[in-house]
C-alpha cells in the first residue's frame, strides 16, 4: 500500500427522474404517502438486518469460544473498543482466508451476505435510487481491489454493495461504533476499524 497509487476509474452515479413542477396533489402524495412508506421500509430493513446481525455475531462468538481463547471476542490491548473490534475482525478475516471455519459456517455467512445484498437493494429503491449508471473503464480484477469514493456518508456503502454485487471489506473510523444499529450490522459484515490519526499504524494493519 505504501508504494501503490490507486485510482478509481469507474464512477457510480445514481439518478432519479424528478418533475420540474409539482402539483399540490404530488406534494401531498410525497408527504403523506411516499415519505412514510419509504421511512417504514428503510426502518424495517435496518431492524431486520440488526436482528440477523446479532444472530450472526452470536454464532461467530460461540464458534470462536469453542475453538479456544485466542479466537474469542475479548480485550487484548488497552485502547478500548476500536482496538478490541479491529483485532476480532482481523482474526475472523485470517481464519476465513485460511479455511479454518467449518463448512456450515462459511455457507451460513454466504447466505447472510446474500440477504444483506437483497436488503441493500430494497433500501436503495425505497430511497428513490432505482438504477446505478457506471461511467469509465473497469480496472482489471486483482487479488484485492481498493475502491475509494468521495465520501457522502452511509450511502457510499449501499452503492458499493449494489454496484459490485458483493459485500466488500469496508474500512471505517472508530466513530462508526457510536451509531446505533449500523455499528452492529457493520461488525457482522466484518468492517475493518482503523485509527486515522496514525497513517503508519493504518498501513501496517491493512497489510496484515
Amino acid at each position: 500500500l505504501t508504494n501503490v497509487e490507486v485510482h478509481l476509474t469507474c464512477r457510480h452515479t445514481m439518478t432519479i427522474e424528478q418533475q420540474s413542477r409539482l402539483t399540490n396533489f404530488r406534494r401531498a402524495f410525497r408527504f403523506f404517502i411516499l415519505l412514510p412508506t419509504r421511512t417504514l421500509v428503510v426502518s424495517a430493513a435496518f431492524l431486520f438486518l440488526f436482528v440477523l446481525a446479532n444472530f450472526m455475531l452470536a454464532v461467530t462468538f460461540l464458534l470462536h469460544l469453542s475453538d479456544g481463547p485466542d479466537t474469542t471476542l475479548r480485550f487484548r490491548s488497552s485502547d478500548k473498543r476500536a482496538q478490541f473490534t479491529r483485532e476480532w475482525v482481523q482474526t475472523r478475516h485470517a481464519m476465513l482466508h485460511n479455511d479454518e471455519y467449518p463448512k456450515w459456517y462459511v455457507a451460513l455467512k454466504k447466505r447472510y451476505f446474500w440477504i444483506v445484498k437483497v436488503t441493500n437493494t430494497l433500501v436503495l429503491i425505497s430511497l428513490g435510487y432505482y438504477t446505478i449508471k457506471e461511467k469509465g473503464v473497469h480496472m482489471p480484477r486483482a487479488d484485492a481491489d481498493i475502491l475509494i469514493s468521495n465520501h457522502r456518508g452511509l450511502i457510499d456503502a449501499l452503492v458499493f454493495i449494489r454496484g459490485l454485487d458483493v459485500v466488500p471489506v469496508f474500512v471505517s473510523g472508530p466513530t462508526l461504533l457510536d451509531i446505533p444499529l449500523v455499528s452492529t450490522i457493520a461488525l457482522s459484515i466484518d468492517v475493518f476499524i482503523i485509527d486515522p490519526s496514525s497513517k503508519t499504524h493504518v498501513i501496517d494493519r491493512l497489510q496484515h
